[in-house]
């Protein structure tokens, strides 16, 4: 993946996730922004997600996969958890199943 700077967290995503504490984990020190969707931005449309929140430099962990199909499809990086407790992360470019989040993966550009 690419830098990330952001970390867009949508509103099916708790604060206290499983997913949450994997992305803090493995980004460390690193100053990183966090957007909670649930506070900031509540009942924002997917569209609207996507059109003004979501950049080269940002990540969405989501656990809605059409949400998470939309921003692959547009080249932003998402990460869903999945049923198996698996996260899936993508790009436009690649995929991976992982049991966890895996952040430092070369992505597009």
């Amino acid at each position: 993946m690419n830098h990330i700077e952001r970390v867009v967290v949508d509103e099916g995503v708790g604060r206290d996730s499983e997913l949450v504490a994997q992305f803090r984990d493995r980004l460390g020190g690193r100053q990183i922004v966090f957007v909670f969707l649930a506070s900031e931005h509540p009942g924002i449309p997917d569209i609207e997600i996507l059109d003004k929140l979501l950049d080269g430099r940002s990540v969405l962990p989501t656990q809605d996969r059409v949400l998470h199909n939309l921003a692959i499809g547009r080249g932003f990086q998402s990460t869903i958890k999945t049923r198996s407790r698996a996260c899936l992360t993508a790009d436009s470019h690649t995929q991976r199943r992982r049991t966890d989040i895996f952040l430092s993966s070369a992505g597009p550009g």
